[in-house]
């Protein structure tokens, strides 16, 4: 039998930009090239498509119940697996990164340091909450969200960088992770040059482990100004600036 989960670990580079991301792509249109362009930030996997985030309760880390599996199941699957081959986009138009380019390396390490476990329901919009329901509600299943500390360097020193964040996991062999992060604030040399009306505050580090795979992707978060009606108004877009493993590593 042909199941979700079978095309999952199939093709998860591709499954995962497009769901963990929480984005819908979209080639540059009009005449225009350049970059992979993404339309809509992206944003915690279950936290889009009209659906809310509800804390059930707050669990120890090595509490099993009610999921099946606990904060520590979900963290041993991805502490031993950190490191791995970089590949930066040759083409990020209208935007230009540096100083990184062509292969590299990333180095994701995470830390338990005792942060609270929260147990995620996620809900459709709208919907009463007078009773949780832990029922199908077409927003993914329950998962835990186990605060970590992350540290994040790229083999040319592009990022080098020590956050913390939420990895969440529905399962203990799919854990994922997706955080941003000021432009401003970066303590590594990455650089973005962005033209006239343009602006990338924020890169976007989203991450996922499996039973065969550690992927992920380095994004940014650009910001246009667009006329609309005689104003102005922010339009929202994500490029992204790097993944790992390469593409030629997933074939």
């Amino acid at each position: 039998m042909h199941s979700a989960a079978a095309s999952y670990r199939q093709r998860p580079h591709a499954v995962f930009m497009a769901c963990a991301l929480g984005l819908v792509c979209f080639a540059c249109q009009g005449g225009q090239t350049g970059g992979e362009v993404v339309e809509g930030p992206p944003s915690v996997p279950g936290s889009s498509l009209g659906c809310d985030r509800e804390i059930l309760g707050m669990l120890a880390i090595d509490a099993r119940e009610p999921l099946g599996f606990s904060g520590a199941d979900a963290l041993a699957a991805v502490l031993d697996r950190r490191a791995a081959e970089l590949a930066w986009s040759a083409d990020t138009l209208p935007f230009s990164i540096g100083p990184e380019q062509g292969l590299s390396s990333i180095d994701l390490a995470l830390e338990y340091r005792g942060g609270p476990v929260r147990w995620l329901h996620f809900k459709r919009s709208g919907a009463s909450t007078d009773q949780p329901s832990t029922g199908d509600t077409g927003c993914g299943p329950d998962r835990l969200a186990i605060e970590v500390v992350v540290r994040l360097r790229t083999g040319g020193g592009a990022f080098d960088e020590e956050f913390s964040a939420e990895l969440e996991a529905p399962s203990a062999t799919y854990p994922s992770l997706v955080h941003e992060l000021s432009l401003d604030t970066l303590s590594g040399s990455f650089t973005v040059s962005a033209p006239a009306g343009y602006s990338a505050p924020v890169v976007v580090v989203s991450a996922a482990w499996g039973e065969q795979y550690f992927l992920g992707t380095l994004a940014g978060l650009v910001e246009r100004e667009t006329a609309q009606s005689n104003a102005s108004r922010p339009e929202s877009m994500s490029v992204i600036y790097a993944t790992w493993p390469p593409p030629s590593a997933e074939e």
